[in-house]
């Protein structure tokens, strides 16, 4: 049975509950107690009744043990009024401010933590004075929902005010969190620049292993519920969190790691040998590929090595994926946007050595020059496209056809490359597929079961540039890559074709 059809017929028979709380207790106050807690009770226990024609005897079983517990309950009950505790303080004694303050206090904080119904019928009825009948009027809630709402949320905050609440470690040291998506249709900024905010990426964090309900959320993050809520809204629009039947929140998105990266990259390590025969098959033909004469055939073999292992390692890469999803941009993002997206709880800033914070394979830069490069983490700053690209310098170049520091290539000189680097090119493809199936593998472990259906998509369309920045990484451990002396400022890994 659904919560809907149980709070229906708590308000068909909320008469005849409060007539059997009536019978049970002496004063008409514990009445409306005991019925209240009646009620809660029912509601509760409502999805677990499969069979809804047996609800209406479950129901009076149901009251039977609230009774008894509320029996219980009163002998040892001292109970803190809210209604005192909301008062300001008259009491001119100095210690009794204070502790009146510090109630005060502690009263502020679980009102913030409120979930959102509770929230508004109290500050209604308590702040604004409105009646129950006013507050149902004014949000569209049943009369019986207004009452369950307030004398549920007196109970919630007769416990809280007397708790010792711990906020999160993301409430005083937020996580960082970068979002990533590629896409094909109509741009949207909301959706774009949502995560440049801390709140979003930190809700979907704390909610990826283990579901959280919104007050959750706002005691992990030290944020009052009421702007939780705000971005629940947006996250669960955009399918970022679903919700659960248990009314908790869960991430819906994978989450690249550390941990994950730091796990596959001690596999790599166990593919050294395959890695040091790729580069090896690559500086076997350098000379060959020098003598095709093409602009920047003269770079040190370690700066070609750069550019060329970049190539052929994205070559393979891309044409995995497209031989997988040919139609990767199948699953829609938002309207009449489709793509795959997915997020990292690091900073997608080449910080770490399997990150890439920036990669292109043929990227359009104007005037026929395509340029190709990736930014990755093993890569010093100074030799990094993104932060060191100098346009109107490499234009210059281009366009002067002197010599130039990167390598320039033509169409036909790159087919003539491909057909030189064959070997290369069946390594570089055997040693990709091997590091996606271990990514993809690895990943199942990682990812809650609720998004593990889409991992195998999401890894083969996203990991390029973590792979190839993890085989950078292993290439310059054993030797078989060295990286650019300190007076080399030109950016690594530049391939450029000018079509």
């Amino acid at each position: 049975m659904t919560f809907e059809e149980a709070a229906r017929f708590v308000e068909e028979n909320m008469k005849t509950i409060f007539a059997y709380a009536l019978r049970r207790v002496s004063h008409k106050e514990d009445a409306e107690e005991l019925a209240g807690d009646i009620v809660v009770a029912i509601l509760e226990s409502a999805p677990r009744v499969r069979e809804p024609d047996a609800f209406f005897g479950y129901v009076w079983a149901i009251a039977d043990n609230v009774y008894k517990t509320f029996l219980r309950k009163k002998k040892r009950s001292v109970a803190v009024d809210i209604d005192i505790i909301a008062e300001s303080a008259s009491d001119s004694d100095v210690e009794a401010e204070t502790v009146r303050a510090d109630e005060a206090r502690r009263l502020r904080r679980e009102l913030a933590l409120l979930s959102r119904e509770y929230r508004l019928c109290t500050v209604a009825h308590y702040f604004d004075g409105l009646s129950c009948a006013e507050i149902a009027e004014k949000y569209s809630i049943s009369l019986e929902m207004v009452k369950y709402y307030l004398y549920k949320t007196r109970k919630i905050l007769k416990e809280g005010v007397v708790m010792e609440r711990e906020f999160g470690e993301k409430s005083y040291r937020p996580a960082e969190f970068c979002f990533a998506y590629t896409y094909d249709g109509t741009d949207n900024a909301e959706y774009r620049t949502l995560f440049n905010r801390r709140l979003p990426g930190n809700i979907l964090l704390a909610a990826y292993y283990t579901p959280m309900s919104a007050s959750e959320l706002s005691v992990e993050l030290g944020v009052a519920s009421a702007y939780v809520e705000d971005e629940i809204c947006v996250l669960e629009k955009y399918g970022f969190l679903t919700r659960l039947p248990s009314g908790k929140y869960q991430t819906k998105l994978v989450i690249f790691t550390r941990e994950f990266f730091g796990e596959l990259m001690e596999k790599t390590k166990a593919r050294i040998d395959e890695t040091t025969a790729l580069f090896g098959a690559i500086r076997e033909k350098l000379p060959e590929i020098r003598a095709l004469g093409f602009r920047g055939c003269g770079v040190s073999d370690d700066r070609l090595l750069w550019a060329l292992g970049w190539a052929v390692i994205h070559k393979n890469g891309w044409e995995y994926m497209s031989s997988r999803y040919p139609n990767y941009n199948d699953v829609k993002l938002y309207r009449d946007a489709f793509g795959v997206c997915y997020g990292y709880d690091f900073k997608g800033d080449g910080s770490e050595p399997f990150s890439a914070n920036a990669t292109a394979g043929r990227h359009t830069r104007g005037n026929g020059l395509y340029l190709s490069y990736i930014c990755s983490g093993v890569i010093p700053e100074k030799n990094r496209f993104e932060e060191n690209r100098d346009e109107e310098r490499v234009n210059s170049l281009i366009e002067s056809e002197a010599d130039a520091p990167f390598v320039v290539v033509t169409e036909e000189q790159l087919g003539q490359i491909w057909t030189i680097l064959a070997d290369a090119d069946k390594r570089a493809c055997a040693l990709y597929e091997n590091i996606i199936a271990d990514a993809v593998g690895l990943m199942k472990t990682h990812a809650p079961e609720c998004v593990r259906g889409e991992v195998e998509r999401v890894v083969t369309l996203s990991c390029t540039g973590e792979i190839v920045s993890i085989l950078f990484y292993d290439a310059v451990q054993i030797g078989a890559l060295s990286l650019p002396p300190e007076d080399d400022r030109d950016p690594l890994a530049f391939y450029a074709i000018v079509g």
